[in-house]
């Protein structure tokens, strides 16, 4: 029996290659589902790094709150601290003043009573002044910060603004691995579709099969090389010496009125551009080094609302603000400096396209904050400068609504009148320059200074009808006061309005400024006993403190019941660089040299004050004395003029002068801070001469300043120590 071979079974050679097909394509779906697994664990691990920073986030913000809270308080604590210490040693004064007293008998017992409370007050004094970190001499003190207590609440808020730098950073890495994982399931998306079309593949033609599985591959080929992109540019949490170098870049900026030039600001940018390096998406560090750089260039460093800068600043400024905008910056500071910025540009360069940028601008900001009365006022100067000279009627008019009020809706009256004059001041700088590049704008220019100053300094919609006429205006420019003297017929000083604003243009090239503080609503007075000559006196130190710019010049524009009556424009004397100085315990202000320094000896707090030069031979000296002794007949004249004589004596015993003084000649003029029962005499000792001033205030006490410097000085045209006398005013 044969036994028959089975048949061969053939398989068409055409199923071959759709076998292999299914093959590669099983491999292809193995390894896009890998892929997506990948991809996956690379998803979970970004989740957990963005949870991580975000808690962390939270964490430092809880901590800057509670550590600002904190400081704040500490600070309130060393001020009352520092301030109580003042109050003891004002305490010590009083009683050297009782010793001083002529009814006081050197061998009394009094004698040794008053002398032991003085002691007493001296040595609590101290051992309360050893409890704060707040001294008189140091840098947050009040003898070197100028608007004390700002560089000890600056100090203070050192740590919080590390710690909001640092969990910004945190925040920074939060939103970058929040963009990755939108991008990984990007990815896991693509590869989900690409194991579906590997899969679809196997049931499709042999033409469409080769397609699909084409446009599978690509998306594998694509996440894979998109996937390792991904981390060679995983997120990083920006090194600790970005947070450092702003938080050290804010004290400088918030500080640096009290640095002569711009030595803190540079200093200050310096710390904003490490802190940009270190951390190139800090956007706050380009808003803080942007508001540095525009203060670099400006004349109104010491200013809360600034409008003046060079053009290089202006443009370095504005480039800052670009960056932070760009980089995702929103807050209304940004968006009101980034539109302030391109309104001077748009002045300046003549781009009518920056007016609109800056609108645009402005409408998000107040989006932000609606009742902001600055937003109006750089809308109404858009809006002016596109030529729709109605609409910048409207914002001008609901700009000073939001100044007069807080909550317009309610009338709750905003009662600051330092921020509405700030804010008065800063509208009518914008205006002169673009007044001054834009002559077709000149009348309506005009017509908005005056409704400001109207509506916000008078407060009234219809002022009174009374326009007289101005002439014969004159111009004095001293250390810390400026003043005006004009003609003004049929002036009624009970009735009229009259303000009085100043500005300053510190260089050719710079626009001009209104001054904060010397400028607003004035009653004049009579001046001598010219008919119709009147008067108006205001002072920097007691509103600002501090002395008025030594060169450039100086305009004054003087309205009348909402008009513009007249202006004015003058030189600053040949005057020397001075320092402001607040005397506040004996009530006093000046300008001095920046080397004059505080005596070493001879000062009590409360009685008296003074700064002389690194060699004594020049200086100033203040005195109070609250405790006025009168003989039985004493006129107010007879008691000015003991107190000057025996002030004198005290100085020659104390050896104050650097040598003994004799009386001299009587000085040509009898004013004194403004008092109206005063006495001053000149006094001569070896090689100089001292001006000796009395002056009787209103509640009794008796004031007197003794100024001495050499002879050639002292007679010297302008001479320095005559210009702190000058300087001299009463701080309310």
């Amino acid at each position: 029996m044969s036994i028959r071979a089975p048949e061969r079974v053939e398989i068409p050679e055409s199923e071959a290659p759709r076998e292999r097909f299914a093959r590669l394509l099983a491999i292809a779906i193995v390894i896009a589902t890998l892929g997506v697994a990948g991809v996956e664990f690379l998803h979970s691990i970004a989740e957990n790094h963005a949870d991580a920073a975000g808690v962390q986030a939270q964490q430092l913000g809880v901590e800057r709150q509670g550590q600002q809270a904190r400081a704040i308080e500490q600070t309130h604590s060393d001020i009352d601290t520092f301030n109580l210490s003042r109050v003891q040693q004002t305490e010590e004064g009083v009683a050297f003043q009782e010793y001083l007293r002529p009814s006081v008998a050197p061998s009394s017992d009094q004698e040794t009573e008053f002398t032991n409370a003085n002691d007493r007050w001296r040595q609590l004094a101290a051992l309360t002044l050893d409890l704060t970190s707040i001294k008189s001499d140091s840098p947050n003190g009040p003898e070197q910060d100028l608007f004390f207590p700002n560089a000890a609440y600056a100090d203070a808020t050192v740590a919080s603004d590390r710690l909001f730098a640092l969990e910004d950073a945190q925040n920074s890495e939060q939103h970058s691995w929040d963009a990755l994982l939108s991008q990984y399931s990007v990815i896991l998306t693509m590869l989900a579709i690409s194991v579906y079309l590997f899969g679809l593949s196997l049931t499709l033609q042999r033409r469409v099969a080769l397609f699909m599985t084409g446009f599978a591959i690509t998306l594998v080929v694509i996440s894979g090389l998109w996937t390792a992109g991904l981390q060679l540019a995983r997120p990083t949490l920006a090194s600790d010496g970005a947070a450092d170098a702003y938080a050290q870049g804010n004290l400088l900026s918030s500080t640096q009125y009290n640095s002569p030039g711009i030595s803190s600001l540079q200093a200050a940018d310096a710390d904003f551009t490490k802190a940009i390096g270190l951390r190139p998406d800090f956007a706050y560090a380009y808003l803080q080094r942007s508001q540095v750089r525009f203060l670099i260039g400006s004349p109104q460093r010491t200013e809360s609302f600034v409008s003046i800068t060079t053009n290089d600043a202006l443009t370095a400024s504005d480039a800052d603000l670009q960056k932070a905008y760009d980089l995702g910056l929103r807050t209304k500071t940004l968006l009101n400096n980034l539109a302030a910025n391109r309104l001077l540009l748009a002045i300046e360069d003549g781009q009518s396209s920056g007016y609109d940028q800056a609108t645009d601008y402005l409408d998000q900001a107040l989006a932000i904050d609606a009742s902001d009365p600055l937003l109006y006022y750089n809308r109404s100067i858009a809006d002016l400068g596109k030529g729709d000279t109605q609409g910048a009627s409207v914002d001008l008019d609901t700009a000073i609504q939001h100044t007069l009020y807080l909550d317009v809706s309610k009338n709750t009256p905003r009662n600051d009148p330092a921020i509405e004059s700030g804010l008065v001041n800063t509208q009518l700088t914008v205006l002169d320059i673009l007044a001054a590049h834009r002559s077709d704008l000149r009348s309506e220019i005009n017509q908005m200074k005056a409704h400001v100053v109207t509506g916000v300094e008078l407060n009234a919609a219809t002022p009174p009808s009374n326009h007289p006429q101005v002439s014969g205006v004159s111009l004095d420019v001293f250390p810390a006061q400026l003043q005006w003297v004009a003609t003004i017929p049929n002036l009624n000083t009970a009735k009229d309005d009259v303000s009085a604003q100043w500005y300053h243009q510190a260089a050719p090239n710079l626009g001009w400024s209104v001054l904060n503080g010397v400028s607003g609503k004035v009653i004049p007075q009579p001046n001598g006993a010219t008919p119709d000559r009147y008067f108006g006196l205001t002072d920097s130190l007691s509103t600002e403190g501090s002395c008025l710019p030594a060169t450039g010049n100086y305009r004054v524009e003087l309205y009348i019941n909402g008009q513009l009556a007249a202006t004015q424009t003058t030189a600053a004397p040949s005057l020397p660089a001075l320092t402001a100085e607040r005397v506040t315990d004996i009530g006093v202000g000046l300008c001095r040299p920046a080397d004059w320094k505080p005596p070493t000896s001879g000062v009590f707090t409360g009685f008296n004050a003074g700064f002389t030069s690194p060699n004594g031979t020049a200086g100033v000296y203040l005195f109070h004395y609250a405790h006025v002794e009168r003989s039985p007949g004493d006129t107010d004249q007879d008691v000015v003029t003991t107190f000057r004589d025996g002030l004198v004596k005290y100085l020659n015993d104390q050896k104050l002068l650097p040598g003994t003084a004799t009386l001299g000649p009587a000085a040509t003029s009898t004013g004194f801070l403004g008092m109206t029962t005063t006495a001053r005499s000149y006094y001569t000792y070896a090689g100089g001469e001292a001006l000796v001033s009395a002056g009787l205030m209103a509640d009794g006490s008796v004031m007197l300043e003794v100024n001495f410097d050499t002879t050639d000085n002292f007679t010297a045209a302008n001479a320095t120590t005559l210009r702190v006398f000058d300087s001299a005013v009463l701080l309310g």
